[in-house]
């Protein structure tokens, strides 16, 4: 019986080798999956995926809170004047980190709105110290004289979440706590720049 050539014998192996590869390739690797948001007729609703079911809350968003997440005591209602969770040395050093990231540009280091961007002609925002509180006067004509060092924290919380006027919300860019982080910041800011305020602040807590 003749041997195969040397040509011959050394082409089996390569004849052999991808019918080999092909029996551990994995089934997972050739599934007929979709991208995200692309078109498919398997649904009625022509995409990859089904929408999500009305009503549905991702684990961890159920967002029954309304103090913490909305900075209001209810629902639409007012806003609150205590913060929802205690503001310990580590809360406000967290504040001060994220005001000086996100705010200060425009408020100043130091909430006197004498921030980089201001200096450059962008609008000025109003001195936490000294000036009203634009958007909480409107609310009522009684409130025509509130001072920013007498708004309700969560005034504060509601303006950085929602933004007003020239300054843009920061829901997107600031988580929950970290907004209140920066309320106790702020105020902070204003209780060592404000003898008013302290004296205020003095006067509730020998009261209580």
């Amino acid at each position: 019986m003749r041997r195969p050539s040397l040509a011959l014998r050394a082409a089996i192996p390569l004849v052999v080798l991808p019918f080999l590869a092909s029996g551990c390739a994995q089934q997972m690797a050739e599934h007929g999956g979709y991208k995200p948001l692309t078109k498919n007729s398997f649904f009625r609703y022509e995409r990859s995926a089904r929408p999500i079911i009305a009503g549905t809350v991702a684990r961890g968003q159920l967002r029954t809170d309304t103090a913490l997440y909305e900075g209001r005591k209810s629902d639409g209602g007012p806003y609150v004047t205590e913060f929802p969770f205690e503001m310990t040395k580590d809360v406000l050093d967290r504040g001060r980190q994220r005001f000086d990231i996100f705010c200060s540009v425009c408020h100043g280091l130091t909430g006197r709105a004498d921030g980089r961007i201001v200096k450059r002609g962008f609008t000025k925002p109003p001195d936490y110290v000294t000036d009203l509180a634009r958007g909480y006067r409107l609310e009522g004509s009684d409130k025509a004289v509130t001072k920013l060092t007498d708004v309700p924290v969560g005034y504060m919380y509601d303006v950085i979440t929602r933004g007003y006027g020239a300054m843009p919300d920061h829901a997107a860019q600031v988580p929950v706590r970290d907004r209140w982080a920066i309320v106790g910041y702020i105020r902070a800011l204003q209780f060592s720049q404000s003898p008013e305020l302290r004296k205020a602040l003095e006067e509730k807590g020998r009261a209580e």
